[in-house]
């Protein structure tokens, strides 16, 4: 897959794009609904989208991050998308709905067809609306589609609403929203290394504070690494019974042994078991612990 970042000027290797547009983060059911229309109307063409990088350290416009940018491309790579054209915000605010769809579209990225969301705004301000888009295409000879929103009990399916979901610790539906697990990948720290004092060793990682909070607490966890994937118990939060500095997700793999320190691994968080608490010593904690592990494979039989 080709990544363009630098937008400033037409693109020699690039020719008859059909482009999904959007900021995309989580490419959620609603946006792989968008995506997948640019294959659809148009597999003759290359397939692309057109998106934002991160900008500081939260997603788009400050919002809290669904994916990191690695994470996006990824997914991206793996629906079919070859070409990902990914300015900053920064980058093309400027424009005019007119200036974007002539001189962005047009020009620089070579599009012939271009779908968006419903509720897709653009331009200097996001004056313009997905209707707008379809008239500018039109004159600029671009073919289009505007992709009605995908519903989910009711209600369309948002990057907002995932969040809200995963704040609250109701993670499976965050994940059928999402169409996967959600998950993170982050290097491995040292920690105090307390848990093999209990016999329960862990997994440290810290969540960077870009990324979207998962409500403090223990989760059931499927952690994916080189040699294969493993099930796990996660806790996400402070460490109340023995204190830390920064948002940990500590997680204890069954039957595995290892040293994983310095590798980035990624962890799908798949149900949420119970709060995180604070112990009165590393004995109830150990036996809480036990009672986690218990309670996974019980979720992990029924579920997979």
């Amino acid at each position: 897959m080709k990544i363009f970042s630098d937008l400033s000027s037409p693109m020699h290797l690039v020719s008859n794009t059909s482009i999904a547009i959007g900021y995309f983060d989580g490419v959620h059911m609603a946006h792989q609904a968008v995506i997948a229309q640019t294959l659809q109307d148009a597999p003759a063409l290359t397939p692309a989208v057109f998106t934002f990088r991160t900008e500081g350290r939260h997603g788009f416009k400050g919002a809290p991050m669904l994916t990191t940018d690695r994470q996006k491309l990824e997914i991206l790579e793996s629906m079919g998308v070859q070409m990902v054209f990914c300015p900053t915000l920064s980058q093309v605010k400027h424009l005019s709905p007119q200036e974007f769809v002539c001189k962005m579209l047009r020009d620089v990225c070579a599009a012939k067809h271009v779908a968006c969301g419903f509720d897709f705004h653009f331009g200097k301000g996001g004056a313009a609306d997905a209707s707008q888009m379809q008239a500018l295409c039109q004159d600029a000879g671009i073919a289009t589609r505007v992709v009605p929103e995908v519903l989910m009990q009711g209600r369309p399916v948002s990057s907002t609403w995932i969040r809200e979901l995963i704040r609250d610790g109701l993670i499976e539906q965050a994940n059928q929203l999402l169409g996967r697990p959600f998950s993170f990948a982050l290097g491995v720290r040292h920690g105090r290394k307390l848990g093999r004092t209990i016999g329960v060793p862990t997994m440290n990682q810290h969540l960077p504070p870009g990324l979207v909070q998962p409500k403090f607490g223990v989760y059931v966890s499927r952690v994916l690494l080189k040699n294969g994937t493993f099930s796990g118990i996660t806790n996400i939060g402070v460490k109340p019974t023995v204190g830390s500095d920064h948002v940990v997700s500590e997680t204890f793999l069954e039957d595995f042994s290892g040293d994983l320190y310095g590798q980035t691994v990624e962890v799908q968080l798949l149900t949420f078991l119970r709060p995180e608490r604070k112990f009165p010593d590393l004995s109830a904690l150990r036996e809480q612990i036990a009672l986690d592990r218990q309670a996974a494979l019980s979720w992990l039989s029924q579920n997979q």
